[in-house]
């Protein structure tokens, strides 16, 4: 069964995934020298992984957001030229489904999570209700 989350525990999520960005802006302002202004989201692709893991689809979709006006204002010579041509508008697109793609994935594995442990869950009572039946037809 899902726990409900409060307000301050959202608010946490979108926090991890503020922190997660800002930490791979910093990580590719550090490798700017070697990597230039080629692909300059392919670093955040990490932050919306940790925001997605730590906070779900809303995080992650608000880390790939993020991740983008970041990119575009740090390291515009890429991501958004003078001129929005055909290969910045395909680098954007691509950069926002591995991130969609990433998010659904990780979605993904927490139902499955969910599911098996229900099912151990549904396994414990049954055992527990077969054990009383057992001393029950023994006695």
């Amino acid at each position: 069964m899902r726990r409900p989350v409060g307000l301050s525990a959202r608010i946490g999520h979108y926090l991890v995934a503020s922190a997660a960005v800002l930490g791979a802006t910093a990580l590719r302002w550090l490798l700017f020298s070697q990597l230039g202004v080629v692909e300059p989201l392919t670093t955040y692709c990490a932050a919306v992984m940790i925001a997605a893991w730590y906070g779900g689809w809303g995080p992650g979709l608000f880390a790939t957001a993020l991740s983008i006006l970041a990119g575009a204002s740090l390291f515009p010579q890429r991501v958004f030229p003078e001129r929005f041509d055909d290969e910045t508008a395909v680098w954007t697109v691509v950069f926002t489904f591995v991130c969609v793609l990433i998010m659904a994935l990780d979605a993904a594995t927490r139902r499955a999570r969910r599911r098996a442990e229900e099912q151990g869950e549904v396994r414990e009572r049954v055992a527990a209700a077969l054990a009383i039946s057992e001393s029950r037809i023994r006695q």
